[in-house]
């Protein structure tokens, strides 16, 4: 940024036959400013898990000179992951989330001063979200399988994962229609089968989970 100032120097004089007589002299000095360039406020991002995410640090005002250094920080370990103004994660990881700081600076050098670095920073959370999946679908603590006496009770155990959270649930799929036993949104469901019957509750028994990217499914037999 430039700005003109003028100097105005005047002085009032009297001549050798008394007259009054004005002096004046203008001098017009160009100033530049210098200033810090200012980062636009970051918006959270959320990806899905092997994708490739990207992100731009850009600036509401680059300041003068223009910002020419730009450098990634992951906030927690202080690690530089990156530098220019765009940072590119190909095929991101569980471990890639977290909290990501652009700094975005430029050089300035007032004249007969040493050099200043401006500096403007903000911060940016990445969030990684990946498909529902069955982690294990359990029947009185067993897999697979399971055998049990005429009245005793049956715990059936499903335990899920996913981000966003899953719904899960444990149907009876032993007859021609599945039937929802117990339906949760998170990440455990628990169903009692009270005095099994041979007649009602011999067959096959399922575990999924689902959010917007995916579902899982395990079956066992009890």
């Amino acid at each position: 940024m430039e700005r003109n100032v003028t100097c105005k120097a005047e002085n009032t004089m009297i001549d050798s036959v008394g007259r009054s007589v004005v002096g004046t002299t203008l001098v017009t000095v160009s100033m530049e400013v210098l200033y810090s360039p200012n980062v636009q406020r970051l918006q959270n991002q959320t990806v899905l898990l092997n994708t490739s995410l990207t992100a731009v640090c850009n600036l509401t005002d680059a300041g003068n000179p223009p910002a020419s250094i730009f450098v990634w920080i992951r906030k927690d370990t202080g690690k530089v992951i990156g530098t220019g103004q765009t940072l590119v994660i190909k095929s991101i990881i569980l471990a890639d989330e977290g909290e990501y700081q652009c700094n975005a600076s430029n050089k300035m050098q007032p004249i007969t001063n040493e050099v200043v670095y401006g500096l403007s920073q903000l911060t940016v959370y990445i969030n990684v979200e990946y498909g529902a999946y069955v982690l294990a679908f359990e029947a009185n603590q067993s897999h697979n399988s399971i055998v049990v006496n005429q009245g005793e009770t049956v715990e059936l155990l499903c335990d899920a994962n996913g981000d966003p959270e899953p719904v899960v649930r444990v149907i009876n799929t032993t007859r021609e229609n599945e039937s929802i036993l117990v339906e949760i949104k998170g990440r455990k469901a628990k169903y009692h089968i009270q005095q099994a019957k041979c007649e009602y509750d011999t067959g096959n028994y399922t575990c999924s989970a689902n959010n917007r990217y995916d579902e899982g499914r395990q079956m066992l037999s009890a």
